[in-house]
């Protein structure tokens, strides 16, 4: 049984570890609540907790390797598409360089920077131009991994996005489709376009799941627990206790259907043949009882839950954890066989 390395994936509510034969057979999967406050933090008395969290993950699931592919939050990396003047292959790392300018933050000798191009679109004048998907990721912020794995004595192989990671768990080689996955996570949302399993736009939406908790605490008066509950129950079924629990997570959802449409939007003008046909649900929240009914009604594009099982063999299914889209992440890191 060759065993080479683990995906380990750093989310804001939770650490989720796979490990899988170069084959995808399953030999171990689990997670442990990641520490609040901790991701991300320079605090030591939080690195500290961090490190002690993953130690505990790798022991506790009896990790065979010491090697990992790493993910970062899609809220740590900053994306967007951008249009560059249309010119020559030799020339657009430069182009792309100097209009990188205005919308990265820091100055770019301080990132590592990605660049995919998506197609190709005209100004209103008729002036031809490429669509640039750009990715950059502070070195810093990278530093910061390397020195949590190697506390938690591990090796790092490799360090990606987690729209990257989900995007290869979810996607199929024979879908020649683009779909756009959503990743419902604890407390912010994820929109990723893939198409022939590669990437072309991410974004993150600073709300998630537990905003739709929150709600439901605020407009009945419940502790979160409470609240909790009462959205696992009901969710977006208007049928329920007169719809008053729809009421209140309808502006949550919106919020997100909103960003979704502003994203399909700007492919149907800049890059028409990269529209997405389907939505594919992953994360803890994509379970919300009416959910897939209702997003489907609001985008008019076909809506299902993802399942990134289906490419690993696993030996007893009844095993796997109710929330299995969850694991989207770690799966796709512990899946980047060819590209390492």
């Amino acid at each position: 049984m060759a065993i080479e390395y683990f995906g380990l994936d750093f989310g804001h509510a939770s650490l989720k570890a796979v490990e899988l034969t170069r084959g995808h057979d399953l030999v171990s999967f689990g997670s442990v609540p990641t520490p609040p406050g901790s991701l991300g933090s320079e605090n030591d008395d939080q690195k500290n907790n961090l490190v002690k969290a993953v130690k505990s993950l790798v022991k506790d699931l009896n990790i065979h390797t010491k090697k990992a592919i790493v993910s970062i939050p899609e809220s740590f990396v900053s994306s967007r598409l951008i249009q560059v003047p249309y010119v020559d292959e030799n020339q657009l790392d430069e182009a792309i360089h100097w209009q990188a300018k205005q919308y990265i933050p820091v100055p770019l000798d301080e990132v590592n920077m990605s660049y995919r191009r998506i197609g190709e679109s005209y100004t209103s004048d008729g002036v031809k131009q490429w669509n640039i998907f750009l990715v950059a990721v502070s070195k810093l912020l990278i530093e910061y991994y390397i020195g949590i794995l190697k506390r938690a004595e591990l090796e790092p192989l490799a360090i990606e996005t987690q729209s990257a990671a989900i995007a290869r768990s979810v996607s199929r080689d024979n879908d020649k489709t683009s779909s756009l996955i959503i990743d419902f996570g604890h407390d912010s949302v994820t929109l990723a376009i893939v198409k022939n399993l590669e990437l072309i736009y991410s974004q993150s939406i600073p709300t998630g799941s537990n905003a739709l908790t929150k709600a439901i605490a605020q407009d009945f008066s419940l502790e979160l627990s409470q609240a909790e509950e009462y959205k696992k129950s009901y969710g977006l079924d208007e049928t329920q206790l007169d719809g008053r629990i729809f009421r209140s997570l309808k502006p949550v959802i919106d919020a997100v259907t909103s960003e979704v449409t502003r994203a399909i939007d700007y492919f149907k003008v800049n890059a028409a043949e990269n529209i997405p046909t389907k939505v594919v649900l992953v994360g803890e929240g994509s379970y919300l009882p009416g959910l897939v009914i209702y997003l489907t009604q609001k985008l008019g594009l076909e809506v299902q839950l993802g399942n990134p099982w289906v490419g690993v063999h696993v030996a007893d299914p009844s095993k796997l954890p109710p929330l299995s889209p969850s694991y989207a992440a770690a799966i796709g890191l512990a899946m980047k066989d060819d590209e390492i």
